[in-house]
């Protein structure tokens, strides 16, 4: 999640990861906390997103793959050591190690603040990222860079991750404080199918609107329960960002292929080698959540509280 929600007080100025992290290492599920956080990622600072990147491509776990011509190359079971052999093989050894992060690193988060043009973007709702809580004391690392970023940054209204943030803001309540309100609206969804209940909670406006009249006394609650579900969803989605190298001749051409496919072209001018890709940037796994995820969020919510404190 790219912001702290500000009723979250109980566990401090720390992100929802970095409680994750503390838990799958109490567990077992993990050898090492990972020094990525998302608010480095959502903040729009281009040094705190690459340095969350960095921190990604030491420590992956689950968070970051990186696939060359369909099969993976790196990810959480690969060791950082063979991450010079996969960089110089995706950039054809053009440049040194620590160049070939730098030049991954700028195209990645070049690709994540492209602002897409578009005339659906809630502008009220973008205003209001500002206002987000986007510094994490969950490591030292960058702390003072996090602390003089403050609100000098933001994200671009139409770029990917402004998009997922917006999404995410549609959390208002924590999962425990939502559990009596479905068992107060239950007995209006048993009768239904499940593929009804997703009909009216992720299809057409018309369909929720016409179940919305039949209950309209839960409304309210009702509407709860689906930003939350869906704010979740935005939680857990994975952005994809796939790069095809070009060559002047392409780029010199092949114009018709971006315009129809929503990509775009980055050339990174700051590191060698100075190639213009062509990049196509969406969101995967985006599964619906059945309302009953509400029940196991609650219970991880206690436990993340009880690690933490």
């Amino acid at each position: 999640m790219g912001f702290i929600p500000t009723r979250v007080t109980d566990v401090g100025n720390v992100c929802k990861y970095h409680l994750m992290q503390l838990w799958k290492l109490k567990h077992g599920r993990i050898n090492r906390v990972s020094q990525y956080c998302p608010l480095d990622l959502f903040s729009g600072c281009r040094i705190r997103m690459t340095d969350s990147i960095r921190h990604q491509l030491c420590n992956p776990q689950n968070n970051l793959r990186i696939f060359r011509d369909g099969s993976l190359v790196y990810g959480e079971n690969s060791s950082e050591a063979t991450l010079v052999d996969v960089f110089a093989n995706i950039f054809n050894g053009s440049c040194n190690s620590e160049c070939a992060i730098d030049h991954f690193c700028f195209l990645v988060v070049e690709a994540l603040l492209f602002n897409h043009a578009t005339d659906d973007v809630d502008v009220e709702l973008c205003r209001n990222l500002s206002s987000l809580k986007i510094s994490c004391s969950c490591n030292s690392l960058t702390k003072s860079l996090r602390h003089n970023c403050g609100s000098a940054h933001t994200l671009p209204e139409g770029c990917i991750l402004n998009r997922l943030l917006t999404a995410q803001m549609l959390y208002t309540s924590d999962a425990r404080n939502l559990c009596p309100v479905y068992e107060k609206i239950s007995t209006h969804l048993e009768a239904l199918s499940i593929e009804k209940i997703n009909d009216i909670l992720y299809g057409s406006r018309n369909c929720l609107d016409l179940f919305l009249e039949d209950i309209k006394d839960f409304k309210t609650d009702f509407v709860q329960l689906r930003n939350y579900l869906l704010s979740s969803t935005a939680k857990d989605c994975s952005v994809m960002i796939t790069l095809c190298q070009l060559d002047d001749v392409l780029t010199s051409f092949d114009t018709s292929i971006e315009e129809a496919a929503s990509a775009f072209v980055l050339t990174d001018t700051k590191n060698l080698p100075q190639t213009p890709y062509l990049c196509f940037v969406s969101f995967v796994d985006l599964d619906c959540k059945p309302l009953s995820r509400i029940f196991k969020h609650a219970r991880e919510e206690d436990a993340l509280e009880g690690i933490y404190l």
